[in-house]
């Protein structure tokens, strides 16, 4: 049970815009309510002198009527109006929230494969030693070079490198395929990005290390 209370007060208020301003709108009308009946208070009392217990429990009732009770319920209705549109459209929301910060939406940024990205992996840099190695190149192509300050890193003078081509090629389960001029994974997609460092490493191609035997 109290697992239970500690992630329930751990969960994360919803704060949409909305929400923003009328948690302003209320603290600026409750400053207001509170400073018009201290200014009707003090001028009842002093100016008109009025008895002090009726003067202020006419004041507290001002006070009272003076804050919009209703609002929150309006918010919610036409929130759930804008719910119910949405579903005429067939788009399902599941927080009321989510219609008020749509509706704060200026610039919608998608992506569907294929046009910003590929659906596919390639390895960018390799952190290896003390050295932080560059990689060219893009898909699963074997095809690219590693740079190591701007200038072309040569397994010869890298044994790091070919430690780490061979490791990656070794224990990879994964094929590439050459289809015309793209290449293809025929597995988990992050062994294929491996294999293909693998390759531009060694220069092999898609085979790096076939001679050698996994067992």
């Amino acid at each position: 049970i109290g697992r239970i209370s500690g992630m329930l007060a751990e969960v994360e208020t919803l704060t949409t815009p909305l929400v923003a301003q009328m948690d302003r709108f209320a603290r600026w009308l409750t400053v207001f309510i509170l400073m018009l009946a201290a200014v009707l208070l003090s001028y009842g009392y002093f100016v008109g002198h009025l008895p002090f217990s009726d003067l202020f429990m006419a004041v507290v009732g001002l006070s009272v009527a003076a804050i919009p009770e209703g609002l929150p319920a309006v918010l919610t209705i036409t929130l759930a109006v804008g719910v119910q549109a949405m579903a005429r459209r067939n788009a399902i929301v599941r927080r009321l929230p989510a219609i008020e910060t749509l509706g704060s939406v200026s610039v919608i940024c998608s992506d569907k494969t294929g046009t910003l990205t590929r659906n596919e992996m390639t390895v960018a840099s390799l952190a290896a030693a003390e050295h932080v190695y560059s990689v060219s190149g893009n898909g699963y192509a074997p095809e690219g070079a590693v740079r190591w300050r701007e200038a072309v890193a040569h397994p010869e003078d890298h044994a790091v490198l070919m430690e780490f081509a061979r490791t990656a090629a070794l224990c990879n389960d994964s094929v590439l395929h050459a289809r015309g001029e793209d290449w293809h994974v025929e597995g988990d997609p992050m062994e294929g990005a491996l294999l293909a460092l693998a390759g531009k490493i060694t220069g092999d191609g898609a085979e790096p290390f076939q001679s050698w035997c996994r067992d």
